[in-house]
């Protein structure tokens, strides 16, 4: 059962990463999805206490920002608060910090190369990436 609901969590976040790269949003519908299994992950596997730290941790600043910096994605927010409840607290917050300096790098780079800065950036992909590799190192 655990194997279905990491599986089930890592095709949901390749199509949330799939939607933001092509459209800049992240459908309601998936982070619902990933929201639902994450509570039945908890319920099964976790601790509530847990799963509500890593609801908060990185969201609630982010949702602060938000009101003061209107480049960060709400779609976001909800996939970093969504992602927690299955990681949790500490986890969901270095993951976070790995997917901001993941995509930091790439903007350098990109901005090395093109002398051009994009006006946004599909967060996603870079919340996927440190997500999936976690959860596959976990596995195996």
């Amino acid at each position: 059962m655990k194997l279905l609901l990491l599986s089930s969590l890592l095709i949901l976040l390749l199509l949330c990463s799939l939607s933001d790269i092509r459209w800049r949003k992240i459908p309601n519908s998936l982070v619902i999805l990933i929201l639902g299994l994450g509570v039945l992950h908890m319920l099964l596997y976790g601790s509530v206490l847990n799963s509500v730290t890593g609801l908060l941790l990185p969201a609630a600043p982010l949702l602060l920002l938000r009101r003061y910096y209107s480049s960060i994605g709400a779609g976001d927010i909800k996939l970093i608060a969504t992602v927690g409840v299955w990681l949790g607290g500490l986890l969901n917050l270095s993951l976070f910090m790995a997917a901001c300096l993941l995509c930091a790098l790439v903007l350098l780079l990109k901005r090395a190369y093109t002398d051009h800065f994009p006006r946004s950036v599909p967060f996603a992909p870079f919340l996927a990436i440190p997500v999936i590799m976690s959860i596959l190192w976990v596995m195996y």
